[in-house]
């Protein structure tokens, strides 16, 4: 019996995810629909390269880029604002539910 094949997606660190493709797929299902709802890994038209939110690394780049958003001024302050409620909610869901909501 074969072992099952690894999801191919790559987080932002460069790291494999490490949970089995779907069957005849490339990758896990949590990526398959990732990859559906946002095929291009786009969040916002102002935030070009804002990553899927997976792990802590991938909160911290995002966090980065809200910052850097805000001293360019390329985002509002009512936009980062919501932006860093989601990434809260997030990092409640990566953490098992211990993070409060905005």
């Amino acid at each position: 019996m074969s072992r099952p094949q690894k999801c191919q997606h790559r987080k932002p660190d460069g790291s494999r995810c490490h949970s089995p493709a779907m069957k005849r797929r490339r990758y896990c299902y949590f990526h398959e629909q990732s990859r559906k709802t946002h095929p291009h890994r786009v969040a916002a038209p102002v935030l070009p390269d804002f990553p899927v939110i997976e792990d802590p690394r991938s909160v911290q780049i995002a966090l980065n880029q809200v910052f850097q958003a805000l001293l360019q001024r390329s985002i509002d302050h009512r936009t980062a604002a919501q932006i860093l409620c989601g990434l809260q909610m997030a990092v409640g869901q990566i953490n098992g539910g211990k993070s409060g909501a905005c």
